[in-house]
């Protein structure tokens, strides 16, 4: 599945206002998830399912693996 992102915001300490970041998420199993990403992203906190976590600001490229026991 592709996930195209994008956010703006008329606030921002850098001066600025778009982020994109293309991601791919594939299912390797039913236990495992990569996702990759390239692009860019503004820092902060990110809620997703009742979960919330602080992500870092990027600028290039990610790569993430989710198992699950």
């Amino acid at each position: 599945m592709l996930i195209l992102g994008n956010l703006n915001s008329e606030q921002s300490l850098s001066g600025k206002k778009n982020w994109l970041i293309p991601s791919l998420d594939l299912a390797l199993g039913e236990k495992h998830n990569l996702t990759m990403s390239v692009g860019s992203r503004r820092a902060g906190k990110v809620c997703s399912g009742g979960i919330c976590t602080d992500r870092p600001a990027l600028d290039g490229g990610e790569i993430k693996l989710l198992s699950r026991f």
